[in-house]
């Protein structure tokens, strides 16, 4: 026959821990604020230098590289070479700001046969 289990009641292991978790949440917070709020640096590390009133220049050296936000690749069908640079690089640019100039000698050689041919007709 079937025989009847008492139900477990966990009811006081339940609030043990609920009473354990709020003392350590307790703890933790009291030693965060109470915890000596120094920072320890060697004496190698340290700089000492004179005060004077002066510019402050805060400043980190850092090594990066730049992406840009938009990036126009572009195709050149004809060969040719950079004849002048506009600017420099990392220098600021607007939009429609010509960067370089570029020249194809075939098509120069071309254009300078054609207009002695119409000269000498």
């Amino acid at each position: 026959m079937d025989t009847i289990r008492p139900r477990k009641n966990r009811k006081k292991q339940y609030i043990v821990l609920l009473i354990l978790f709020f003392l350590s949440i307790g703890f933790l917070i009291y030693h965060l604020a109470t915890k000596p709020k120094i920072l320890n640096v060697s004496a190698k590390e340290l700089l000492i230098k004179e005060v004077k009133n002066d510019v402050f220049q805060d400043f980190m050296i850092l090594q990066a590289q730049a992406v840009p936000l938009e990036s126009m690749l572009i195709n050149i069908v004809e060969g040719g070479s950079v004849q002048e640079l506009f600017t420099e690089n990392g220098a600021m640019v607007e939009k429609g700001m010509p960067l370089a100039r570029y020249t194809i000698p075939i098509q120069n050689s071309i254009f300078y046969h054609r207009k002695l041919q119409l000269s000498n007709k």
